[in-house]
């Protein structure tokens, strides 16, 4: 009597974990070069995907952020900048209530506005960060890179509008500021994990990737520095020379 063969599920296509929840907890829980070439293999893997988390993630973002900063003001713990700002367009008698009324208005309605800006962002930056991975020649694709790179930012994002009102609080500052701070190099750890798993390359090439942005600025700012300081004497001789000239006309 021969054994009943045991039978295998036709191969097919891989596909990766779906809906956004599984999607994030795997991208911030698991972060590995396998765990992202499985998130990207998804049938909704790309950039639409990507930009409607980012648009979310930012819209909500604001929303929480602005109703905490509207319950620490209410508390009397002062926030930031803007609310001392929006406390100037409160009606006269009502610089408390009225003000933070003004600031969670102001919050909800310029909510939107944050995710449609944090959405182009995101997009111009994962398209410099994919652009330099292919002239190191990553073979990834731009739509896949920007999903995995929006599964690990749009959670830390959620979790900043948490951290950044209360970081206000005298007592819980330091403790935000490092929670914020380690999340920031987790980030970072995660995303060149993605790049390396996305455009398939090593580890130096997905840091130049990563980097190349701040790089790029770091040294635009050195030369304007370099040139200021260079030019300095010629352009205070300038302002000397009109001052002068100000000075013998009068």
């Amino acid at each position: 009597m021969q054994p009943t063969p045991t039978l295998e599920p036709p191969a097919g296509p891989a596909t990766g974990p779906t809906g956004w929840l599984p999607v994030w907890i795997r991208a911030l829980t698991k972060p590995s070069q396998s765990t992202y070439i499985e998130i990207t293999e998804s049938p909704q893997a790309g950039i639409r995907t990507a930009l409607l988390w980012v648009f979310l993630a930012g819209t909500v973002g604001a929303i929480i952020s602005g109703l905490l900063t509207a319950i620490l003001q209410a508390a009397g713990v002062s926030t930031d900048w803007m609310g001392e700002a929006i406390r100037q367009f409160a009606p006269s008698g009502t610089q408390d209530g009225g003000s933070i009324g003004v600031g969670l208005a102001f919050s909800l309605l310029c909510s939107p506005i944050a995710g449609v800006v944090g959405a182009i962002l995101f997009a111009i930056g994962t398209a410099f960060i994919h652009w330099v991975a292919s002239l190191l020649g990553g073979t990834g694709t731009y739509g896949r890179l920007a999903y995995a790179l929006a599964a690990i930012s749009v959670p830390v994002t959620l979790l900043y509008s948490v951290i950044s009102p209360l970081s206000a609080i005298p007592l819980l500052g330091v403790c935000f500021g490092i929670v914020s701070l380690g999340a920031t190099i987790y980030l970072l750890v995660l995303e060149i994990t993605a790049v390396m798993a996305v455009e398939r390359f090593g580890a130096g090439k997905a840091l130049l990737s990563v980097f190349a942005i701040p790089l790029i600025l770091f040294l635009c700012a050195c030369v304007v520095i370099a040139v200021l300081a260079a030019s300095g004497p010629a352009i205070g001789d300038i302002f000397s020379e009109i001052n002068q000239s100000l000075l013998n006309a009068q």
